[in-house]
């Protein structure tokens, strides 16, 4: 019996360390920042591909342009990145960036503008935290430095958009 009950701790320990193995592993942070990186940025860049086609706004036509420019850019030095490092970035906008896409790309005109602007000030306020915190946070020495520097790319933008946002909300009130 002593044999048994001390055999059934070590059976169990060794089918969790099995099953420990055999399961997938979670992507570590640095990996989920370049793949949340990847994905925004290419949001970005759809979006100022859109904003060029569907603002009636020469300020707003420009800044989709920079966003094309300046995030395609950041996006091929960050799959450079990666592909150094092995890291998989996602091939197409995940399902909830892609929706707001189109949902972006149904609309013209004042429409447009308000809904393009609103979004990337929301977003731009969101990748500025992301960008601060994974610079601070990540391990890669590569990936660290480019949130480091893309950081100062984002504070710019987000300065941008804000400043159209106002002359926006100052042309609406009489």
């Amino acid at each position: 019996m002593k044999k048994r009950s001390t055999l059934l701790p070590l059976l169990l320990g060794l089918a969790s360390v099995s099953m420990a193995l055999a399961a997938p592993s979670e992507p570590k942070p640095d990996q989920q920042f370049a793949r949340k990186a990847a994905a925004g940025g290419a949001f970005e860049v759809k979006l100022g591909e859109v904003a060029q086609k569907n603002s009636e706004n020469p300020e707003i036509k420009k800044f989709g342009a920079m966003m094309v420019e300046q995030h395609g850019k950041a996006g091929a030095e960050l799959a450079a990145i990666a592909k150094k490092q092995g890291i998989k970035l996602p091939a197409a906008l995940p399902k909830k960036l892609q929706t707001k896409v189109d949902k972006l790309s149904g609309l013209t005109g004042k429409a447009f503008d308000a809904a393009y602007v609103s979004e990337m000030v929301t977003d731009h306020e969101a990748d500025l935290a992301a960008f601060q915190a994974a610079a601070k946070s990540l391990t890669d020495p590569e990936l660290k430095a480019f949130a480091e520097k893309t950081t100062g790319m984002i504070q710019m933008h987000l300065d941008h958009i804000r400043k159209i946002q106002a002359e926006m909300n100052k042309a609406v009130k009489p």
